[in-house]
């Protein structure tokens, strides 16, 4: 157990992802045309709601999101695979999950800079937590790994109506 936060319709934990989770987040991941791909149990985090059954194992049921921070090389780690389920979103879930993982990175005296993709009008929700649009240059020094998700991404984005955004943690 990492963090319980209280928000006004009821508590939630961020834990630790179990390999039941992984599974659940890459079957919503791929629903949503999302990455669902480069997810572990080392990598993610999970909100869950309180469970009253300490001796409850299975706490996948009880899932209201999920993110992670994984690494791509010394210099960068990104942000990736944030999703709350639907009807828990705009409750501050989202935003405890990011502030959660920016803390384990920091935690795990992590010294690369965080980055993530998104799409434009998400990337406001990412300013508040001191991310930037990443200016051509700054995402042509990003690994190789994340440019060709970005390029991906960008044609998919633009096919769907939409605009991805390259954001570097300041």
């Amino acid at each position: 157990l990492l963090l319980t936060i209280t928000i006004p319709s009821h508590s939630y934990v961020i834990r630790p992802a179990t390999e039941k989770d992984v599974s659940l987040a890459r079957k919503l991941l791929f629903q949503e045309k999302m990455n669902p791909l480069s997810i572990s149990t080392q990598t993610m985090l999970v909100a869950a709601e309180e469970s009253d059954d300490e001796n409850s194992n299975d706490n996948s049921d009880s899932v209201l999101g999920f993110g992670q921070i994984r690494p791509l090389n010394g210099e960068f780690s990104e942000l990736a695979s944030l999703y709350v389920l639907p009807e828990y979103r705009h409750q501050g879930i989202g935003s405890g999950l990011v502030k959660a993982l920016l803390m384990r990175h920091k935690c795990n005296n992590e010294k690369s800079k965080v980055c993530l993709l998104t799409l434009k009008p998400t990337s406001g929700f990412y300013n508040s937590f001191g991310f930037q649009g990443a200016t051509e240059d700054e995402r042509k020094s990003l690994p190789n790994a994340i440019q060709v998700e970005y390029m991906a991404g960008k044609a998919l984005s633009t096919f769907l109506g939409n605009e991805l955004v390259c954001m570097i943690q300041s």
